[in-house]
């Protein structure tokens, strides 16, 4: 099986992966599929026998699952988590429409899981971070998480370990796949990054079909809903711990306007009221 609709854009995380997919998803009329926004639907369809890692890990708290570990313990739930779920994402991307290229992003996609898929090399890229570089940019996320205090910074310490060790894996296994990879070390823009980016997806996205009319419409009304479950399924998780007022988050314009690359920051209630609409 290949997916030559498909883009896939993985690599280490603190690479810019999600800005540069919904860069390029708007600029060029793509759908765009967030890995990571899907976790929790993922969870919901795992079960004991074809998820073993993900069912143990999810019975842990915390501490137990992300600070206890060691780095090269975290590395390796890390991978056989992603190739557990690795069949849910196919699941979902074969849901989609089946004519639109559509960029998927998020570190669970390993150079292994993803080969097997791949229409060429020029359908899929991973960016691999300089350390430093990836260390800034996670501190710099705001992220509410269910612990405080000091546990936060060892989990701060302890993910920073994994990421490095995981990103030499993907690095060895892009090589081994002869699938290409692209170094980010914060020496080019997010603008200049994301034209390196089009001009190594441009050969796909000129073979492929783009989302435009009410296609376009359709693709990110669906998109802006995987946002809101997302929110509403971490807060669930975070319980008491969750943020007193909810934050708002950015939804993408539902307009039919081929290029349109339109945000606004609403609730997840205030996107349930009204379709997103933002004049031009």
């Amino acid at each position: 099986m290949t997916t030559s609709n498909v883009l896939w854009l993985g690599g280490g995380c603190g690479t810019g992966k999600t800005t540069l997919a919904t860069r390029l998803a708007y600029r060029f009329d793509l759908g765009l599929y967030r890995v990571d926004l899907h976790d929790y639907p993922h969870v919901a369809r795992m079960d004991p026998v074809r998820h073993p890692q993900n069912h143990r890990l999810g019975r842990l708290d915390y501490v137990d699952r992300h600070i206890t570990p060691t780095p090269e313990r975290l590395a390796r739930d890390f991978i056989a988590c992603s190739t557990e779920r690795f069949h849910l994402i196919v699941e979902d991307l074969s849901r989609l429409a089946k004519d639109v290229m559509t960029i998927v992003e998020g570190p669970a996609l390993l150079p292994e899981l993803v080969a097997p898929l791949v229409a060429t090399p020029r359908h899929a890229l991973f960016l691999l971070p300089d350390n430093d570089f990836t260390d800034a940019n996670l501190r710099a996320r705001p992220q509410a998480r269910p612990v405080s205090g000091s546990i936060v910074e060892e989990g701060h310490r302890k993910r920073t370990a994994r990421d490095r060790i995981l990103t030499r894996h993907i690095a060895d296994t892009a090589t081994t796949c002869r699938l290409p990879t692209l170094r980010v070390d914060g020496s080019l823009t997010i603008e200049s990054t994301g034209d390196v980016l089009a001009q190594h997806f441009a050969p796909a996205i000129a073979a492929g079909r783009t989302a435009t009319g009410a296609i376009r419409t359709s693709t990110r009304a669906q998109e802006n809903q995987a946002v809101s479950t997302a929110w509403r399924s971490h807060a669930a998780y975070l319980g008491d711990r969750g943020p007193n007022v909810e934050p708002r988050l950015t939804y993408a314009c539902e307009c039919d306007i081929s290029g349109c690359s339109a945000t606004t920051e609403l609730t997840t209630a205030e996107y349930d009221a009204v379709p997103v609409l933002i004049a031009h």
